[in-house]
């Protein structure tokens, strides 16, 4: 059994591998732009800002005993079986890398239609989006009753929060991407103090806003992606102590989460602010360990089918219909995590009226749960088709900022194609295309029928 987890693990770092060994799959040239290799390269970035750990743990897992799984659910189990939920886990890992890369491979279909391009557009435009953006995170926060009520809000769970104002939280989230819009269409803007200013005052309202340390991250990964796209090289030095930073960063804001959860009244950030370094880290390390212990993707191969039923589509249907009021549709099915939590954790047996804590839910483990095996490759495959399709229309229009900014969003936001993923990309996507139909408006370039643009990922990259 352990051989195969063996295997199942080489065979994903395989997979992380493959951009980085051929020069092109399923037709497309290989590049940092190419899906493939944008989202390994974004999953080690990632990976090592949540957990500077994982550096060294290549160099030492030889050098150790085999940890044990620890998770709530599994407190009373053997060790064979928790050794075979393992393999179980693993096999749907490798099963969703194979499903993706071959709905990937397949997918050759090349679309060509006349569309109207936005090459530049006027600063004044993203200045007034960005100060209406501004105006909704003032209603959201009075609403709330203030700062530290909205955090105290957040701390019992984001449900309630986004029942009654998800309507401002998706608005306050897309403040950083429309700054992103910005530089590709107006790259002079990124070397001014007012683009930056900006910046982090949109990263510090949507931390204060929704509470996830997420929503600082993935937001700055899209602006670095889209910086080599601009510039077609790899910031070395500046990408290394960008990592360093946002570890720092992520580390502190926690702390912050931490501090609003515990205290009543007024927000305390002292301790953030005489915490040393090791401190800071020692506590983020622990926040990821206390989030593994009840890692649902674990609940969900330990329990279904065995204990609990397949969802068929459930949380499927919830993520595509997420514009519907619950007040309109008021059986409208959870999210995937708060489902988990309730029907795996808590032992419901039913939903419906829970409005407790949602614990993230990987992709593959949500596939199996709502479709099973079948499910996982059915899923993966389509994720595939849909990365595949993304990135050629970039391959076609290399000039289409829209199409450079949705690659990125789909590859950035919704690196899995988990439904508490889904969700937010939907959102970001209308919010997108809203943006652009209002520049196309006022500053759009048609595409003429003979000006083709064709070039490829790899041309585009080669020159980075």
């Amino acid at each position: 059994m352990l051989g195969l987890n063996l295997f199942f693990n080489l065979l994903a770092i395989g997979f992380a591998m493959l951009p980085f060994l051929v020069k092109s799959f399923g037709g497309m040239p290989m590049g940092w732009l190419n899906p493939l290799a944008l989202a390994s390269a974004i999953t080690i970035v990632k990976t090592v800002i949540q957990r500077p750990i994982h550096i060294v743990e290549p160099l030492v897992i030889w050098l150790r005993e085999p940890v044990p799984l620890e998770h709530e659910l599994l407190t009373y189990w053997s060790l064979d079986a928790i050794q075979s939920l393992e393999f179980k886990i693993a096999a749907m890992g490798a099963i969703s890398l194979l499903a993706y890369h071959l709905g990937f491979f397949l997918f050759q279909t090349r679309r060509k239609s006349k569309r109207t391009l936005v090459r530049e557009a006027p600063h004044l435009y993203f200045v007034i989006i960005f100060g209406l953006l501004t105006l909704a995170f003032v209603i959201l926060i009075a609403l709330s009753g203030g700062l530290a009520t909205h955090f105290s809000n957040l701390a019992l769970g984001r449900f309630g929060v986004r029942e009654n104002t998800g309507v401002l939280l998706v608005s306050i989230g897309f403040m950083p991407y429309l700054l992103v819009i910005w530089y590709l269409l107006r790259p002079e803007i990124f070397r001014t103090p007012i683009f930056w200013a900006m910046l982090i005052f949109a990263l510090a309202l949507q931390f204060a806003a929704d509470g996830s340390r997420s929503s600082v991250l993935i937001p700055m990964v899209v602006l670095t992606a889209g910086w080599i796209y601009r510039n077609r090289r790899i910031p070395a030095l500046a990408g290394a102590i960008g990592i360093f930073v946002a570890i720092l960063t992520l580390a502190i804001l926690g702390q912050i989460r931490t501090d609003a959860r515990q205290i009543e009244g007024d927000l305390e950030t002292t301790s953030v602010l005489s915490m040393d370094v090791t401190e800071i880290l020692q506590r983020n390390d622990e926040e990821v360990a206390e989030r593994n212990w009840r890692q649902a993707g674990v609940a969900i191969a330990a329990l279904v089918p065995r204990e609990n039923a397949h969802l068929f589509g459930q949380t499927y249907v919830a993520a595509v219909l997420f514009w519907v009021p619950r007040s309109v549709w008021n059986e409208k099915p959870r999210g995937v995590g708060a489902t988990a939590n309730a029907l795996l954790f808590l032992k419901k047996d039913t939903v419906e009226g829970f409005e407790g804590a949602a614990y993230p839910v990987g992709g593959p483990t949500e596939a199996f749960w709502n479709f099973g095996w079948f499910g996982i490759v059915a899923i993966y495959a389509l994720f595939g088709v849909f990365h595949k399709f993304v990135a050629l229309r970039v391959t076609e229009r290399p000039q289409d900022v829209e199409a450079v900014v949705l690659l990125l969003l789909s590859v950035v936001s919704m690196a899995d194609v988990a439904t508490d993923q889904i969700v937010p990309f939907l959102q970001l996507f209308v919010l997108l295309k809203l943006a652009f139909f209002g520049l196309k408006m006022i500053a759009s370039v048609p595409l003429e029928d003979g000006e083709n643009h064709v070039t490829t990922l790899a041309g585009q990259q080669g020159r980075m």
